[in-house]
């Protein structure tokens, strides 16, 4: 209902405002109430005149403003996750921070208090104190459990009380303990020849994305995860020249020709959770 008063006005200052008034209201039962300090008679021309005035103060007072959060897209397991929030106080006076996972608050800090940090028990979250402050937050050592999304509450004192929050999502991953291998590519072919190969990737997660590049020689296979997993595997091959006795039916990769049968020992390790990616590549040999 407010909203057709002030269309510029956000959501949040129009709940505040609207809260202000509820108090003010039920705090002096009778036929006034307080506007800005000031006991005035209960109509609505009272009620809209006391919310231009108390939104002309909230618009022209400095706040919390531009709060700002950083958060890692993808993290290895093992290593550590910084996390940033970053917020304008425009002359407001800093009460507190808190980050959730998910709606789990396990990090405060609130500068006036002593100690100013406190952390609480969430499973998997480890708080590196010692990284730690009102703009930066650093877990230790994550694993995959630590997952999910990541919100940053700021709040200024009184007598505003803004609090503004914002979110961004982390993942863990658990990246493949060896290269991509490539398995059905003979060392010789000749001009014309059709070359089929399998290139996987094990024990990752996510998968892991393959990517085959064979505009030039060697062949590779690239695997990929986010920005934080990169390898390839490289395949050299030779062009054979035709002999007179060749038969047409060596044009093409021989089936009963068996692919290559390296396949890395894994450790004793529970992988059931783990994805494994494989992609096939067909490739015309052209001029040598």
């Amino acid at each position: 209902m407010l909203e057709r008063f002030f269309p510029l006005c956000s959501e949040r200052q129009i709940t505040n405002l609207a809260w202000s008034f509820v108090i003010d209201i039920f705090a002096h039962i009778g036929e006034k109430f307080l506007c800005g300090g000031v006991l005035v008679n209960k109509s609505f021309e009272n009620t809209q005149n006391c919310i231009q005035i108390l939104l002309t103060c909230t618009l022209t007072v400095n706040g919390l403003r531009d709060v700002r959060v950083t958060v890692p897209a993808a993290v290895k397991r093992g290593d550590n996750a910084e996390l940033i929030c970053l917020y304008d106080m425009e002359g407001d006076s800093l009460y507190s921070v808190k980050w959730y996972k998910g709606r789990r608050e396990f990090y405060r800090y609130t500068p006036k208090e002593n100690p100013a940090m406190k952390t609480f028990v969430v499973n998997g979250i480890n708080v590196e104190r010692s990284l730690s402050d009102e703009t930066r937050l650093t877990l230790s050592s994550v694993q995959p459990s630590v997952s999910g999304k990541y919100s940053c509450e700021v709040s200024a004192d009184a007598p505003s009380f803004h609090t503004l929050i914002e979110s961004g999502d982390l993942e863990v991953v658990e990246v493949p303990e060896h290269r991509p291998f490539i398995v059905g590519i003979r060392s010789r072919y000749r001009v014309g020849d059709s070359l089929r190969a399998n290139c996987t990737s094990k024990h990752s997660k996510p998968a892991a994305n393959l990517t085959w590049i064979v505009n030039d020689l060697p062949i590779r296979c690239v695997s990929k995860i986010h920005d934080i997993y990169f390898q390839k595997t490289e395949r050299t091959i030779e062009h054979e020249r035709p002999k007179p006795s060749a038969s047409a039916s060596n044009s093409v990769n021989n089936v009963n020709n068996p692919y290559d049968q390296y396949v890395p020992q894994d450790e004793v390790l529970d992988k059931q959770d783990l994805y494994m990616t494989q992609t096939q590549g067909v490739v015309l040999l052209i001029a040598p």
